[in-house]
């Protein structure tokens, strides 16, 4: 781990990279669209309906090769490399999966006791599986929306959880996310670019939230970045 400045930093964009970025945002604007429609009926529908899109994406092991991708490898590193070099006793992890970068957090910070929570039943059956040696992994069934364990948190990862939501469940979840955490925790946030940036400035407007850095990769498809904030004494 290393400390990082405060700063912004994004890598140039050739007109390749640009149109790439079009398709992105095309996808991501029909992704956000059904999972705006999905919550219209309430928490019981969407969460029905949830359990089944993860269902069917977990009949296979590794359905986003988040294991064996070097692209999601060097992602989890660079998600690592944002930390600053201090203790993180007890670490949250956000829609962990089955276990991927939960794994490799693990071997990372040393001493910390860490909680990785997911919506589907089989991923964190399989995570338990990948983690079974690490003792200071604890991983549980979870559905964010119905609230998330009890903090204090020294450190949370949030990584591609929040365009599951509607607009107005990121900004609770955001919230929810900054009263779970101790005055000086760290939150990691990573998601696909361009969505990524309209994401973080809605974690940004949270004013016990503060934005440390936001890391853009773009040159690599598909593109995102990664922001780091801390959490203030301001609620």
């Amino acid at each position: 781990m290393k400390n990082t400045q405060t700063s912004a930093h994004a890598t140039a964009a050739e007109p390749q990279v640009r149109r790439r970025n079009l398709r992105t945002w095309v996808s991501d604007s029909l992704h956000d669209l059904f999972f705006e429609v999905i919550a219209l009926p309430g928490k019981t529908a969407q969460k029905f309906i949830l359990d089944r899109v993860f269902a069917w994406k977990y009949r296979v092991h590794d359905p986003w090769s988040l294991r064996s991708s070097a692209y999601e490898q060097t992602r989890y590193q660079r998600m690592l490399d944002l930390l600053p070099d201090r203790a993180y006793p007890r670490v949250l992890e956000l829609g962990c999966a089955e276990g991927a970068f939960t794994h490799k957090l693990a071997d990372a910070i040393a001493g910390a006791q860490i909680l990785g929570v997911d919506i589907s039943d089989k991923a964190i059956a399989r995570a338990q599986q990948i983690c079974q040696d690490q003792s200071q992994v604890t991983l549980r069934v979870m559905n964010v929306l119905s609230g998330l364990p009890q903090g204090p948190f020294d450190l949370v990862f949030c990584s591609e959880v929040l365009y599951y939501l509607d607009r107005s469940q990121r900004k609770q979840l955001a919230r929810k996310l900054a009263h779970a955490m101790a005055p000086g925790a760290l939150l990691v946030s990573s998601n696909i670019f361009p969505r990524a940036q309209f994401l973080h400035r809605e974690l940004s407007r949270i004013p016990s939230l503060k934005l440390l850095t936001e890391q853009l990769f773009v040159d690599e498809p598909p593109g995102y970045a990664l922001a780091l904030y801390q959490r203030t004494v301001a609620q």
